[in-house]
């Protein structure tokens, strides 16, 4: 099999900080891309000015915004490359990364989606500056066939996708933007996409400070529509249904806690749902609710 030529596809929606570092990671691959193509979603912060300094090494298409999952399906449209690589606007690769994944594919000629590990590039206020972590591998395939369907285990940033496969099922969907990645891999591994697994660290994702607790409920909400949209209707056996129930009762018991460390009321009864819901696993629910009647909902 010959090495997969990739096409790069980066959205942009007002993020003229990092939009540069980004471009330069992608420009440094030991193995270079065929296509960069940045979708400049309606930006109102000059970034796309940062963009155009590139000149045609990059490809800028601006549009009106129409949000991060309609950016990607359209900046796809425009490729013609067999291989689609998704980088978020604020997240970096290392310089091999494309060159393991063209490795890791003509290797299984067959994968449909490539995965890497990945570390975190987490914001600290003390420093105000991003540190970065320790490597993590990911799941491996055997691990992701049964977590998937639990929470999403890597973003758009680790992968890469055959370009047929990714039309074939719909693209991105912007009714789940947010958790539109674990959406589409979830609707891939249903319909039998085959995964390949690249355990070396080969991006950073960008972890940005505030606004966690505004988004608890809406995360929360998002998730469980995935849940019953997307996976439940595929678990028809006794065990399946259960595992279904399981996974939204770890749902809310994460929002609780999420609530809870925000010092945001509702974690009680977000919690107490949790233990209804599915009784039986994480014995850790009981002691936060016990905390949350005799303290209150917040830490403090």
């Amino acid at each position: 099999m010959r090495i997969p030529q990739f096409a790069v596809v980066i959205a942009l929606y007002n993020g003229r900080p990092f939009i540069g570092e980004t471009l330069e990671s992608v420009l440094r691959q030991t193995y270079a891309p065929a296509e960069i193509l940045c979708i400049d979603d309606g930006s109102t912060d000059g970034g796309s000015e940062v963009v155009k300094a590139f000149g045609e090494r990059v490809r800028l298409v601006i549009r009106e915004n129409a949000g991060v999952s309609a950016s990607r399906n359209y900046g796809t449209s425009l490729t013609t490359s067999e291989r689609i690589a998704f980088l978020d606007q604020d997240d970096l690769w290392e310089r091999d990364n494309l060159a393991v994944q063209a490795k890791a594919i003509v290797a299984t000629p067959e994968t449909d989606v490539c995965y890497t590990g990945r570390r975190l590039l987490s914001y600290r206020r003390d420093a105000d500056d991003f540190e970065l972590g320790p490597p993590s591998s990911g799941p491996t395939p055997e691990e992701l066939a049964v977590g998937l369907f639990g929470k999403c285990p890597f973003t758009p940033s680790a992968v890469s996708i055959r370009r047929s496969t990714l039309l074939a099922n719909g693209g991105f969907r912007s009714e789940h933007d947010s958790l539109e990645d674990w959406d589409l891999w979830l609707r891939l591994m249903i319909a039998g996409a085959r995964f390949t697994h690249c355990p070396e660290a080969l991006m950073q994702y960008r972890v940005h400070p505030a606004g966690a607790s505004q988004k608890v409920l809406p995360i929360f909400e998002r998730s469980l529509r995935i849940v019953n949209e997307v996976v439940a209707p595929h678990m028809r056996t006794p065990a399946q249904r259960r595992m279904v129930r399981r996974v939204k009762s770890r749902l809310r018991s994460e929002a609780a806690i999420m609530l809870r460390e925000h010092g945001n009321p509702g974690g009680l009864k977000m919690m107490m749902q949790s233990l209804l819901e599915y009784p039986l696993h994480d014995a850790r629910r009981y002691k936060i609710a016990a905390h949350m009647l005799l303290h209150g909902d917040s830490r403090g």
